[in-house]
């Protein structure tokens, strides 16, 4: 299954806290390459504007999966961000 997270800022993080600790942070890029090569993570993005963050699409067997992973990242440990997780597939219109 696929699950697309979206990060959002916690009550009492400021936008720059949230940018200082995206920016140059390598064991968060050395994380997301490790589970992009294994196949966990299926693609990444970086949110831009008022509400800076990351939203990823995962490839995990199930939500409980996703968010083991989700809770294991370095911005959630730090209380930096924190996900909403829900699970997508591919949009077949007819």
């Amino acid at each position: 299954m696929q699950f697309l997270c979206n990060s959002r800022i916690p009550k009492g993080v400021s936008r720059e806290q949230v940018v200082e600790h995206l920016k140059g942070n390598q064991e968060r890029d050395a994380e997301l390459w490790e589970l992009r090569k294994k196949g966990g993570v299926a693609q990444w993005v970086y949110k831009v504007g008022n509400q800076p963050g990351i939203t990823l699409i995962l490839n995990c067997a199930d939500i409980d999966e996703a968010r083991k992973l989700m809770d294991a990242a370095p911005a959630v440990k730090a209380g930096i961000l924190e996900f909403e997780i829900d699970p997508v597939e591919f949009f077949l219109p007819y």
